[in-house]
């Protein structure tokens, strides 16, 4: 990290976040700062998201760097929102929607997230409101998941707002947490797990075909669910403008030869639908294939997208 980005990285974390947790508007100020410095800041992970946007959609590179910036503000906005939790800890479940429609499937179940910076609250809704008791596992702090003192501070910070809220810590991704989790789900109760987020250079991963490119995710989590016969759902956190909406994808067998391929496809929907929510659009690590390239011409408008299988809020 550079002596800029640190600074940087101190200023938004010290100053800047503490500043919107006072009320909405400042939280939407924050992200809309931290949305277009990040995005100026860092011009190879600009490129490298850019190129892939414009790629796996196939789009013009005007748009995809529009979605790449409302991606950063967007991952800004879900870190304004908690932090606003944290100073109002009676705002919770306002934020999150009804419990409107029941789950199918509350027992051996892993609950598959991507990473659009609000899946903290699928969790939360998950926990909270369906009462599900449902464990998550999350990224643990490390060489992998490198982080400036400042924002390591932040990430004490919402994961001990989350031990409040929910009454249970999170899974930190190593190998007793991963223990605990198979004895979770093997006892009937589910998991949740942000896939993108926890594929690192030094867990197993898995590649698959999202957005016509080859990705790594967390093999882990998959192994998890087929050792204990657990079902998969694709489940997405969608921003709103009164708080978020949780959307859930069909149940898929771990059991399935193509398990792989289904999950990929349900939450490739996600993302073709909510692309600009996605923020590991840059970050993801990709398995090798196709490099994602901007196209020399503007390509003919992107394919219809699909409804969610299923639709909870």
């Amino acid at each position: 990290m550079s002596t800029l980005s640190r600074f940087w990285a101190w200023i938004r974390y010290q100053h800047l976040l503490p500043f919107s947790s006072r009320n909405r508007s400042r939280g939407r100020a924050y992200a809309s700062v931290v949305g277009a410095v990040e995005y100026w800041l860092d011009r190879p992970r600009r490129v490298r998201g850019v190129a892939r946007v414009a790629s796996g959609l196939s789009t013009t590179s005007h748009e995809a760097r529009r979605v790449i910036r409302d991606g950063l503000a967007a991952e800004a906005q879900a870190e304004a929102d908690v932090t606003f939790l944290i100073r109002h800890p009676g705002e919770l479940l306002a934020h999150l929607p009804d419990a409107s429609a029941p789950l199918a499937q509350h027992g051996r179940t892993v609950f598959a997230a991507m990473n659009t910076g609000a899946e903290v609250f699928a969790y939360a809704y998950l926990r909270k409101v369906c009462r599900l008791n449902v464990r998550a596992l999350s990224r643990p702090f490390g060489p992998d998941n490198p982080m400036s003192p400042a924002k390591e501070r932040y990430a004490e910070q919402r994961r001990k707002w989350l031990w409040i809220q929910l009454g249970v810590d999170e899974l930190d991704g190593s190998p007793a947490s991963a223990a605990v989790a198979e004895r979770h789900l093997a006892g009937g109760a589910p998991l949740f797990a942000p896939l993108d987020a926890l594929a690192t250079a030094s867990v197993d991963t898995h590649p698959i075909e999202l957005c016509e490119e080859r990705l790594l995710t967390s093999a882990e989590v998959f192994a998890l669910a087929r050792r204990t016969g657990s079902s998969i759902v694709p489940v997405a956190a969608i921003r709103a403008p009164d708080g978020v909406r949780i959307h859930f994808g069909a149940p898929i067998s771990s059991g399935r030869e193509d398990a792989w391929p289904a999950l990929a496809g349900a939450l490739e929907e996600f993302i073709r639908r909510w692309p600009d929510q996605w923020c590991q659009w840059p970050h993801v690590r990709p398995a090798g294939g196709r490099p994602a390239r901007v196209p020399r011409r503007v390509p003919v408008p992107g394919r219809p997208v699909p409804e969610p299988a299923r639709l909870t809020t």
